[in-house]
């Protein structure tokens, strides 16, 4: 009895918790498969299967996720329209989502030194190849800080006894592969 009592009243402080606290950056948990909001902050399981079926008899369309062989979710039931507006919203997410993977896909390909062509036979025959790709590799550190020193030498005037210094530090690292 003692048992059921702890545990109804951690359920309840933890409902309430969860309903009084607000995250800067919120993670939210889905209900219906139609609320489920995208954010990087949100982890969903990769092996998730969503399918989608739909049921003649309610003349509805169901998603099912399942792990495994297991609902993990309640299934979602939507009217047609319903399912034409998520369908299409998810097509949108869809394409911007390849439009920008495509263009990052573009950019780390290109390197900052343009690669240099030589029409030359004998450079062809002793480095297999007639172009020279630079690669720039490298890296930087910068360390600022402040060094404050005081003495308590009663010889120096007292504006002279606190000394304060800019310490700046800096460490360049750069390579070229070609």
């Amino acid at each position: 009895m003692n048992k059921l009592v702890l545990i109804l009243s951690s359920l309840v402080l933890m409902q309430s918790f969860a309903q009084d606290s607000t995250l800067q950056y919120p993670i939210h948990d889905y209900y219906d498969f139609t609320d489920k909001r995208d954010s990087p902050m949100n982890l969903w399981p990769s092996g998730v299967n969503t399918t989608v079926v739909y049921n003649e008899e309610t003349g509805m369309y169901e998603i099912f996720q399942m792990i495994g062989g297991i609902n993990y979710r309640f299934p979602t039931a939507m009217t047609l329209e319903e399912y034409i507006a998520w369908q299409r919203s998810e097509s949108m997410k869809n394409v911007m989502r390849e439009n920008v993977n495509e263009d990052n896909n573009q950019e780390h390909g290109k390197n900052l030194i343009p690669g240099l062509n030589i029409k030359n036979e004998a450079f062809d025959i002793i480095f297999g190849g007639d172009e020279i790709n630079i690669r720039p590799q490298g890296s930087a550190e910068l360390s600022f800080g402040v060094n404050i020193s005081r003495y308590d030498n009663p010889v120096l005037p007292i504006k002279q006894r606190r000394v304060t210094t800019f310490d700046f530090q800096q460490r360049i690292n750069l390579n070229l592969v070609g």
